[in-house]
């Protein structure tokens, strides 16, 4: 009986050393001219075509530090096309072979199980990005981020004011309060 459970449960560790697991992270798509959505700021664009870019590394490096490098890439890859940015930006999960807007590393254990020593090639983790090159005149550009930077303004502005009128009406009932106890 105790064999059964010893081979168990090394099918069940070779299972999961087989297995991938996927981590998300951050990167700042406006560092990079990258846009999740399928606009460019809401500004006038020509699309010129869809790019890829990968990068591959060891188990151990960063996934935030994989992904920001594959988003250069693919800038750099647009720029060679004249993009300036590039939009519908998906980033692929290769557990699964899904699509997320937000950048995923994936890591295939399954290197562990196969040859041991191949978990320590630098292809055991992956993050691959895709996305529409665009090109965008700057100065339409420039007037969408106007335009939507008025607009925050006066959002916020709105937002100063109520605040204001709460205080107010916050201290405008304290003192009525302090009044009705002053007269007891």
């Amino acid at each position: 009986m105790s064999g059964l459970r010893g081979a168990g449960a090394s099918l069940a560790a070779g299972l999961i050393l087989a297995g991938c697991t996927t981590t998300d992270t951050f990167v700042d798509y406006s560092d990079h001219q990258l846009y999740s959505t399928q606009s460019v700021g809401n500004a006038p664009y020509l699309e010129i075509g869809p790019v890829t870019a990968q990068q591959r590394g060891f188990v151990w490096e960063s996934c935030s530090d994989m992904a920001d490098e594959a988003a250069k890439e693919l800038l750099a890859q647009g720029e060679e096309f004249g993009a300036t940015h590039v939009m519908d930006v998906r980033w692929l999960d290769h557990a699964d072979g899904s699509f997320s807007e937000r950048p995923v590393c994936t890591t295939g254990w399954g290197w562990f199980a196969a040859a041991g020593v191949g978990g320590l090639s630098p292809w055991a983790k992956v993050t691959e990005i895709h996305g529409s090159l665009a090109t965008v005149d700057p100065d339409a550009l420039e007037g969408a981020e106007a335009r939507a930077s008025t607009r925050i303004e006066e959002i916020e502005e709105r937002r100063r004011e109520e605040l204001r009128r709460r205080h107010e009406r916050q201290q405008a009932e304290e003192a009525e309060s302090e009044s009705s106890d002053d007269d007891e």
